[in-house]
């Protein structure tokens, strides 16, 4: 296990280059920094001033980071493995609270920017389409073949739309459990596409595709779930307030293993595209582990 300290204040958000030797972080104290793996060794930081940086999402084919920022309207920044980072996208009045994530060929670049979910064409560095999600988005992630998925934050619904952003529908239905109402945060795919998941307060919910409308769920913390993240088709990561990762079977909602990494609260997960590594930040550092162990 390996512990990475220098950010000064909570660690928001965290993501693996495509080979698993570079882990980005993005915080609250303005920086964005990239860590060797697996050693280690900060390689770079960058500093936006009178912001926080909330989201970071590496290019599927390792040609660079975008990374998010909440200044006075949302902006994104652009980072090539060799040079300086630039703004890439700037949105007026408005912030990227459910964070940015790339197509599966690198091509297209989403963020979640309150009740929008935008496509920009990162090849040409020109937005192409918004879509108005029903309300304020609290997540999003790209499926296999391309699809955007989208979590409402305040509601019970899954939205998912085709890569272009042209169309959308909803893949959920009814509350769930507890009560409707309450905070979603933490949408994650499994890799094959097959299953999402995501936090309720303290609860998880996970949906098997094509075959459930309402989620089954069960509680998985003693606080607030801030991420999830699956290692397999078959297990899944949570990372909560009261400052623990714990692994879960997804088909019976047997807890498997339990971490804490003493960073505080933990409020972002991520695994490697290999489903060997997995990080997590928290209020006080970074945790990177080895999933076999």
């Amino acid at each position: 296990m390996l512990i990475l300290t220098g950010h000064s204040a909570a660690v928001l958000d965290v993501a693996f280059n495509p080979d698993a030797t570079l882990l980005a972080s993005a915080s609250a104290d303005s920086t964005v920094r990239g860590w060797s793996l697996p050693g280690g060794a900060e390689l770079f930081r960058h500093t936006t001033a009178q912001s926080k940086a909330v989201s970071v999402a590496f290019a599927p084919d390792g040609a660079g980071l975008a990374a998010a920022y909440v200044v006075p309207g949302g902006v994104v920044h652009w980072y090539r493995p060799a040079g300086t980072p630039r703004p890439i996208l700037t949105v007026p009045d408005s912030s990227p609270s459910g964070g940015v994530a790339f197509s599966p060929d690198a091509r297209l670049l989403y963020l979640a920017n309150d009740s929008e979910v935008l496509a920009f064409d990162a090849t040409r560095e020109v937005s192409m389409r918004r879509r108005v999600a029903p309300d304020a988005v609290a997540s999003i992630k790209v499926g296999p073949g391309g699809e955007v998925y989208a979590l409402r934050q305040f509601s019970t619904e899954v939205w998912v739309f085709s890569a272009d952003l042209s169309s959308g529908r909803a893949l959920t239905r009814g509350p769930v459990p507890p009560t409707v109402g309450v905070l979603q945060c933490g949408l994650s795919l499994s890799p094959d596409g097959s299953r999402i998941a995501f936090a309720q307060e303290e609860f998880v919910a996970v949906l098997d595709r094509g075959r459930d409308k309402t989620p089954r769920t069960w509680r998985g913390h003693s606080a607030a779930i801030r991420d999830t993240a699956f290692a397999d088709a078959h297990t899944l990561l949570s990372a909560s307030a009261d400052g623990e990762v714990r692994t879960w079977d997804v088909v019976t909602g047997a807890e498997l293993s339990g971490y804490d990494f003493a960073i505080g609260e933990v409020y972002c997960l991520a695994v490697a595209p290999d489903g060997l590594t997995a990080a997590a930040g928290g209020e006080h550092g970074i945790a990177v582990w080895d999933l076999a162990h």
